[in-house]
C-alpha cells in the first residue's frame, strides 16, 4: 500500500507501563495527576458503542505523551476513584485515533474545543486519501503502511488471536478486560502510542511538503470545532414525533399488505408463488406415522380376539405376569400415532424483499435457464448481465459482488408487475431502514442521537457512524 503524500516509516512502539490491579491503578492515577498538563493521546476500551447511554462503562485506558506511555485497567475502580484521572485529562490537549468517539465517554457533552487536539483518524483520512474505494484508513493499516512497526509489535494481530482463542466476536472484546487483563491493557496503550506517533509524522510530513501553514489552520482551528459540534449535536439529539412515526408505520404496513395481495393474484406471479409455497411447505412440514402399543390385561381375554390383539413372545418367561406365562409372551394392541415435523415453524411466505426469493421469481420463472448469462472481465472485478426476454437483448449491471440483480433496473423489464414489486420493496425499505429504526432508537429519550464520522466518505463528507 503506497500513498501519494505519505511515506512508510520504520518506527517501533515503546514498552508501556501497565497497571491492572486496583492498588496499582490507584497509585498510577495518583502519579499521572501530579504530572504537568500536556498533549496526551489516549485510547479507551468500552462496553458497547453508545457513549450517550447512562450505563456506559469504560474498562481500560491507554495514554501516550512524549515522556511516558501507560495503560490502566479500570474494571476494579469505582467512578469516584477514576474521577481524578478524568479531571486531569480535561486540562490537557487530547489526541487519539477516532478521538471523536473516545472524547464523549468520560465527559459526555461537557467538553470544550480547547480540549480537542489531533484526531489522527481524521488527519489520516484527509492526508492519505487518493479516493480509492479499496483504500483502508484503519489504525491497523496506518501501523503497517505508515508507521512501519515490525510484525511482532502488531497489537491488532494479538487481538484477533485472543478473540479466536476465547471464541469471542468483535462486539464482545470487552470481555478480554478480565480474561486477558495484562494483554488487553497493553493493547489499549499501544493504540494510544500509535496515535501519538501518527500526529508526529503527519506534522513532520506536511512541513516537509511545505503544506503545514495551510493544514495547521484547518487541523487546529476548524477540525476541533467540527468534533465539538458533532458531540453536542449527538447528545442533544433530534427529537422524534413517536406517535406520528407509529402512524406512518401502521399506514405503510397496511399499504404493503394491500399491494402484496394484488401482486400475489397477478397472473405473472400467482402460479409461481403457489408452486414455491408448496415446495417450501413440503420441505418444512412432514407427516410422521408411528405406533402406540397397549398391553392386554387378563380381563381383556385377548386370546379370544386375534383381530384386535397381537402376540409378543418373551425372552424371559419368569418375568411375565402369571396369566401370561402359559402363553410364553404378552398380548398387545396397536394404535397409529401422527406427528408433524416442523409444526412449530411459521408457514412459508414469499418475501419480495428477499434476494433469494426474488432470484427464483425473476430467473427461474420469468426469464428461464439459458436466457441470461454473466459476462465478467478477465480481471474478475467487473462485468455485466445479458438477458434475452421476448426476443430482445438487455444489458444490465451486476451487483457490487458480481451477483445477479434482483431489483431496480431488471424489474423494469416486467412491466406492471415489476413496478408493483419495486413499489413494495421501496415501502419495506422505508419501514426497515428509517421508520422502525427511528422509532426504536428514540425509545429512551424521545430523540435519536446519531453519531457522524467527521470524514467518513472518500469525498470528505461526513457519514453515519
Amino acid at each position: 500500500m503506497r500513498y501519494v503524500f505519505l511515506e512508510k516509516q520504520s518506527l517501533r512502539p515503546r514498552e508501556p507501563m501497565l497497571a491492572t490491579c486496583r492498588g496499582e491503578v490507584l497509585k498510577a492515577i495518583d502519579w499521572i495527576t501530579q504530572q504537568p498538563a500536556c498533549t496526551v493521546h489516549y485510547d479507551l476500551e468500552t462496553v458497547g458503542l453508545d457513549a450517550t447511554d447512562p450505563m456506559r462503562l469504560i474498562t481500560n485506558i491507554g495514554m501516550a505523551t512524549d515522556e511516558w506511555l501507560i495503560g490502566l485497567s479500570l474494571v476494579e475502580l469505582t467512578p469516584a476513584e477514576a474521577e481524578p484521572l478524568w479531571r486531569w485529562l480535561k486540562g490537557c490537549r487530547l489526541g487519539g485515533f477516532n478521538l471523536h468517539f473516545d472524547i464523549k465517554w468520560a465527559w459526555g457533552d461537557d467538553i470544550s474545543p480547547s480540549m480537542i487536539g489531533c484526531d489522527t483518524a481524521v488527519w489520516y483520512r484527509w492526508l492519505a486519501t487518493e479516493a480509492l474505494a479499496s483504500q483502508p484508513h484503519s489504525l491497523e493499516a496506518a501501523i503497517e503502511h505508515i508507521l512501519g512497526w515490525p510484525e511482532e509489535d502488531f497489537q491488532k494481530s494479538w487481538l484477533k488471536e485472543k478473540l479466536e482463542e476465547h471464541s469471542l466476536k468483535k462486539d464482545q472484546m470487552y470481555k478480554l478486560s478480565y480474561l486477558e487483563p495484562e494483554g488487553y491493557t497493553k493493547y489499549c496503550a499501544l493504540d494510544a502510542e500509535a496515535s501519538l506517533q501518527l500526529e508526529g509524522y503527519f506534522t513532520k510530513r506536511t512541513k516537509e511538503l511545505d503544506f503545514w501553514d495551510v493544514w495547521n489552520d484547518f487541523a487546529t482551528r476548524i477540525l476541533p470545532h467540527k468534533i465539538y459540534r458533532n458531540v453536542q449535536a449527538e447528545y442533544h439529539g433530534i427529537q422524534v414525533d413517536r406517535s406520528k412515526c407509529m402512524e406512518w408505520i401502521i399506514e405503510l404496513q397496511r399499504e404493503a399488505l394491500r399491494q402484496e395481495a394484488f401482486i400475489l393474484e397477478h397472473e405473472m406471479v400467482k402460479p409461481y408463488i403457489e408452486k414455491w409455497t408448496q415446495n417450501k411447505m413440503n420441505a418444512t412440514f412432514q407427516l410422521r406415522v408411528g405406533e402406540k402399543r397397549t398391553y392386554a390385561k387378563a380381563s381383556d381375554e385377548p386370546w379370544l380376539d386375534p383381530v384386535t390383539w397381537r402376540f409378543q413372545p418373551a425372552d424371559n418367561v419368569d418375568k411375565l405376569p402369571k396369566w401370561c406365562k402359559p402363553y410364553g409372551g404378552k398380548f398387545y394392541s396397536v394404535e397409529p400415532t401422527f406427528s408433524i415435523a416442523g409444526k412449530n415453524k411459521q408457514l412459508p411466505r414469499f418475501n419480495f424483499h428477499s434476494t433469494d426469493d426474488m432470484k427464483y421469481l425473476i430467473y427461474d420463472c420469468w426469464i428461464g435457464d439459458g436466457n441470461y448469462k454473466k459476462v465478467l472481465y478477465d480481471s474478475g472485478k467487473g462485468g455485466h448481465l445479458e438477458v434475452i426476454l421476448n426476443g430482445e437483448m438487455y444489458e444490465l449491471e451486476l451487483t457490487k459482488t458480481m451477483g445477479l440483480p434482483s431489483g431496480g433496473d431488471i424489474l423494469k423489464l416486467f412491466g406492471e408487475v415489476g413496478q408493483m414489486i419495486s413499489n413494495i420493496k421501496k415501502i419495506h425499505k422505508v419501514l426497515g431502514d428509517f421508520l422502525w429504526k427511528y422509532y426504536k432508537a428514540s425509545e429512551r429519550t424521545g430523540s435519536i442521537h446519531p453519531s457522524l464520522k467527521i470524514n467518513g466518505a472518500a469525498t470528505g463528507r461526513a457519514s453515519g457512524g
